[in-house]
């Protein structure tokens, strides 16, 4: 056992628990699996205070848009409910929402980890059964509200050209790049390049290829080969044009 405790919480506990759905290790505080090209986690983020608490975030994301960071949008927190301390918080039986777990020593490390792990068979969970498939996860970014919209665009019109709704992709893809425009910063460029080389990519009936080329990026970018089986992104794909 490693001297973090958290970390063993992690393997001893979390990463068993959910490897019978066909989530596996992707590193000492996340487990993680690929279905659709989505990649669904779920994360252990240790308080950067030094009080040794933790919290618990799960996302699901696609890979056929280029990725070289983990976001945790759409997705959530672990959230448990604690003693209702105050007199209205009494008189309406409002139950606080707190998402910090203690793991300052193995002994509740452990306990923590057990409790957030009931807590995302009910919360993490549905989630992911909810967000399994490209139009499931296109049905929840419809719902989301990002403060930057013009990154939920990018994701949701990358969906519709999966599920080969052209127009509709072409509409959202369009507003994207108004906005990535309007937005000016420099990353917003490379965003614009993206977002025009799909527009160009489904105008001339490559779209398939084009997203497969950025699933394999994906792939090699977050280190996720291990993850990967039977994907469209372990196969061969003409270079852009």
């Amino acid at each position: 056992m490693s001297r973090d405790s958290i970390s063993d919480a992690t393997s001893s506990i979390l990463i068993p628990s959910l490897e019978v759905q066909g989530f596996k290790r992707f590193t000492n505080r996340i487990t993680a699996r690929i279905v659709d090209d989505i990649l669904q986690f779920l994360s252990v983020q240790v308080s950067r205070r030094g009080t040794r608490w933790f919290r618990l975030h799960y996302a699901s994301i696609c890979l056929f848009r280029p990725r070289d960071v983990l976001p945790l949008q759409p997705g959530g927190t672990i959230v448990r409910a604690s003693e209702p301390k105050t007199f209205l918080q009494r008189l309406f039986r409002s139950r606080p929402q707190r998402v910090g777990f203690d793991g300052t020593g193995p002994e509740s490390a452990n306990a923590s980890m057990s409790e957030a792990m009931c807590l995302a068979d009910t919360q993490a969970v549905p989630f992911f059964a909810q967000t399994r498939t490209t139009l499931l996860l296109y049905d929840k970014l419809l719902k989301e509200q990002w403060g930057s919209e013009h990154h939920l665009l990018f994701e949701m019109g990358c969906c519709l050209a999966r599920l080969q709704r052209f127009i509709e992709a072409e509409k959202i893809l369009r507003r994207a790049v108004y906005l990535y425009e309007k937005d000016g910063r420099d990353y917003c460029n490379i965003e614009i390049g993206r977002v025009n080389s799909l527009r160009r990519a489904i105008q001339q009936g490559r779209s398939d290829e084009r997203l497969i080329g950025w699933t394999r990026e994906s792939v090699s970018n977050l280190a996720l080969g291990a993850l990967v089986t039977g994907s469209p992104a372990q196969q061969p794909v003409a270079p852009e044009p």
